[in-house]
């Protein structure tokens, strides 16, 4: 038995639809701006299936995305890939979440304020924190690890 899983990238996931991970790869942009989706490249992460249950993440419940944009620099620079657990939609405060808000997929670090309110928060020190209500965003799910090539 095959104690690894290949994670496939997610293409074309829309709002209020369930992600497939027997597709392609879905580019997300950390920035506030239109998400970017990409045709032309296929990646896969191999994780171990024991890294995956430790995760408590059920294999037909993880996918990758790839991450587009600076806002999330120097933890999750431009390129970085995520695994991102489906079911992981409660959110915990401090952990990082992908998500839809205004029709817009990102990856960004989610905590509750005190007003129920979700505080947005960007690793980029030059990006201010924004506030969001739970009724205006979807959480895709919790990201459960990320891979960080180096860029010559």
């Amino acid at each position: 038995m095959n104690n690894q899983l290949a994670l496939n990238g997610v293409h074309g996931l829309h709002w209020n639809q369930s992600a497939n991970i027997n597709i392609e790869s879905l580019t997300l942009d950390s920035d506030v701006t239109q998400s970017t989706f990409s045709d032309d490249s296929e990646f896969k992460i191999v994780i171990a299936r024991s890294t995956l249950q430790e995760c408590g993440v059920s294999p037909n419940k993880a996918v990758c995305m790839t991450i587009k944009g600076d806002s999330m620099k120097p933890i999750l620079p431009d390129g970085t890939i995520v695994g991102v657990n489906l079911d992981g939609k409660r959110i915990i405060n401090n952990e990082i979440y992908a998500f839809w808000h205004y029709n817009v997929i990102r990856i960004k670090q989610l905590s509750w304020n005190n007003d129920n309110t979700i505080n947005i928060h960007s690793f980029n020190s030059s990006r201010k924190d924004e506030t969001a209500y739970l009724e205006d965003m979807e959480i895709i799910g919790q990201v459960f690890t990320w891979s960080v090539f180096r860029k010559n």
